[in-house]
């Protein structure tokens, strides 16, 4: 779980050294200067986070589901042919999740469609995908390589789903 109480070591809040860098260094960085968005300390302490897991515990309309489609934006954009899964209880969160990524695309002058095999899916011009996938322990298997897995309502996955988007060994879902 990520402590929204601090962000940097300063405390001053900037990210950025002192002569600041050429290209944004993390992804907090990135959504100021690409989607205009300004992060409040707990959702830039998340943003530039480089943890490989992490868990928001936080109050109703904090903006986590934006917050994490500006992530799952900025992994996409950032790192060709990456694939991002957004795992959720059901086929219309999944949906909102992946509306709302493809909202931050527009903004970046992207018109991201469809992968072609997936039904709620985004695939950006570098062949990144985003794909959201329903709170269906059989439909969360079978991709491979993932950069990026977020679990959207966690509290409402069930224990085998969770199971099964889990990396196993050769760190794939389901193992």
């Amino acid at each position: 779980m990520w402590d929204v109480s601090s962000r940097d070591q300063s405390g001053n809040g900037d990210l950025r050294g002192k002569d600041g860098p050429a290209q944004p260094r993390d992804a907090a960085e990135w959504v100021r200067e690409h989607l205009g968005f300004e992060p409040d300390r707990g959702q830039t302490l998340m943003l530039g986070s480089a943890s490989k897991r992490g868990l928001l515990n936080c109050t109703r309309q904090w903006g986590k589901s934006t917050i994490t489609a500006a992530k799952a934006v900025y992994q996409a954009y950032t790192e060709r042919a990456s694939l991002t899964l957004v795992v959720s209880p059901s086929a219309r969160q999944s949906g909102e999740f992946v509306r709302k990524a493809a909202g931050f695309a527009r903004l970046l002058g992207i018109r991201a469609k469809g992968d072609g095999d997936n039904q709620i899916s985004l695939e950006f011009p570098n062949q990144s995908r985003i794909v959201g996938l329903p709170g269906n322990e059989a439909t969360v298997r079978g991709f491979s390589a993932v950069s990026l897995l977020l679990v959207d309502e966690a509290s409402r996955v069930s224990d085998d789903l969770y199971k099964a988007i889990r990396p196993g060994p050769e760190g794939t879902p389901g193992g």
